[in-house]
């Protein structure tokens, strides 16, 4: 092996991979094939989307409690 990159990406089970990916590409590439401190890793920080809330039906549930 050569040399090997991981990215991450914050929050990721609410995040759509298809919808991010090329940006994550484009903002580590500067950093590819290069020695990266792994203590002190490269941060970058981009504009993320404007959330939104889906409020569906109201629905009335029995009160749980510990039995």
């Amino acid at each position: 092996m050569l040399w090997m990159t991981s990215m991450s990406v914050d929050d990721p089970d609410h995040r759509d991979l298809n919808e991010i990916y090329e940006k994550m590409l484009a903002a580590g590439a500067p950093n590819f094939d290069k020695a990266v401190d792994r203590e002190h890793p490269v941060l970058i920080n981009s504009d993320v989307p404007e959330g939104h809330v889906k409020i569906g039906r109201p629905e009335v549930v029995d009160d749980f409690k510990s039995k």
